[in-house]
């Protein structure tokens, strides 16, 4: 999406206001302020009223919202006959499926909720003018599938610095710049989550996640 010289019409559609207040810095400073104009609903009706009364550029949709979901309000720009605004998706969950059916719908970016909002920045820049943009997080559950959906961002972060790379906790904690014990932490989630009781039973369960993957047991992208 690149910077234009008309002023940006952004509908953004998330019910948590301090996500919603760094969207819109993040957008502004990649447009500048002056070339931004911002509408904010919180739900899923609010916004389709506000789509169906004024045209917007871009769509900024939380897939979960209070009074339905996001998939309503993308079913509605289907059926509308005016363009379609540029659409990115906002997410917590790495399902799979909720994954690939938010990109059936062909929308610009999809976003995990725990990542950094300066992605707003990059994707309004000239770097993501004809790219679909997907998470790195979400990229990650569609290689693996339900396997690796299991655990969290982190907890996923921890688990490949573990296996792929032999790093003890200390070491994984200066990587991700947390403490000793926030990594432990980590590991006892992982391991609860996996069923494994040391790190030979991690491996196994990490290897037969990506064998599953490479081998077709999970759909394809």
């Amino acid at each position: 999406m690149p910077q234009s010289e008309h002023r940006r019409n952004i509908l953004i559609c998330d019910d948590h206001p301090v996500c919603v207040v760094g969207i819109e810095l993040a957008i502004s400073k990649a447009l500048g302020k002056e070339n931004c104009r911002f509408t904010r609903t919180t739900g899923a009706q609010e916004c389709k009223a506000s789509i169906e009364h004024e045209g917007y550029d871009t769509l900024v949709l939380d897939l979960t919202l209070l009074d339905g979901d996001g998939f309503e309000v993308l079913e509605a720009l289907k059926l509308k006959d005016a363009a379609s605004p540029t659409v990115i998706i906002l997410t917590q969950s790495s399902d799979p499926a909720t994954i690939k059916k938010a990109l059936g719908y062909g929308v610009h970016a999809l976003v995990h909720k725990s990542s950094s909002l300066t992605i707003f920045s990059e994707l309004f820049s000239e770097k993501y003018n004809e790219k679909a943009y997907i998470d790195p997080f979400l990229q990650k559950s569609l290689d693996h599938g339900d396997h690796f959906s299991v655990l969290t961002k982190r907890e996923l972060e921890v688990l490949t610095l573990i296996v792929q790379k032999g790093y003890t906790n200390k070491e994984v904690a200066a990587v991700l710049k947390c403490s000793a014990e926030t990594v432990k932490t980590h590991r006892y989630k992982i391991s609860q989550k996996t069923n494994t009781k040391n790190r030979s039973e991690l491996v196994t369960w990490f290897n037969d996640g990506q064998r599953e993957a490479k081998t077709g047991a999970f759909v394809e992208n």
